[in-house]
């Protein structure tokens, strides 16, 4: 876990990942993204180091900055792109070997300020957000970004999140409802071992009555 006033932005930290954990699969959630981001990000994927690639961005960055999301789009297709009511920035990167999650305050951008980032390699927690990620393209069909409307989005935001009956069941201590202040949707039971990410007990429900 770190704090950065600048000195390096969210781009540099996929391209230092990529380099510990070779060619991988990453999935980026951000609010925004710049033009020369979205570049690098394309000269990542083009030349291997990226697998694949999919985006989850927040459904006004279409309204907000046309010409960039439109830049997004001609440079990695609709179909790697998901819109919803989002802000919040994460990017994963996974092949056999690793199972990467970088959580930060961080856009798709340059970013001169105060900024938080923390990276861990943890299967669990790569497969909690994986389930958000994928429950998302699920609802979703490719070309979102121009065809849902405010109530569109409103209706299928309200649905995500609800597998109740896997909550804190099973193998791993990671939540999947993030809908039920009694079952929330991130909620860790107990301390991540080994050389992964070290999480503290957390129970966001049980201070809203639950």
């Amino acid at each position: 876990m770190l704090l950065t006033k600048g000195q390096f932005s969210l781009i540099d930290l996929i391209r230092a990942v990529l380099e510990r954990t070779g060619p991988a699969d990453l999935v980026v959630s951000t609010w925004t993204a710049a033009g020369r981001e979205i570049e690098d990000a394309a000269a990542l994927l083009g030349d291997g180091r990226i697998r694949s690639l999919r985006w989850l961005v927040d459904f006004s960055f279409q309204s907000r900055r046309p010409d960039l999301c439109g830049a997004l789009r001609e440079a990695f297709g609709d179909e790697t792109i998901r819109v919803t009511r989002n802000h919040a920035k994460f990017v994963l990167a996974s092949n056999d070997a690793w199972s990467v999650v970088v959580r930060t305050s961080m856009n798709l951008n340059k970013n001169p300020r105060l900024e938080y980032v923390e990276v861990c390699d943890d299967r669990d927690l790569l497969g909690f957000y994986l389930w958000v990620v994928d429950e998302v393209f699920g609802a979703q069909e490719a070309g979102a970004v121009e065809a849902l409307g405010p109530a569109d989005l409103k209706r299928e935001f309200s649905g995500l999140g609800r597998e109740a009956s896997v909550v804190a069941s099973g193998p791993s201590p990671w939540g999947k409802d993030l809908d039920d202040a009694r079952r929330p949707g991130i909620s860790r039971l107990d301390v991540v071992g080994g050389e992964g990410c070290k999480a503290t007990v957390e129970t966001r429900g049980a201070r809203r009555g639950a």
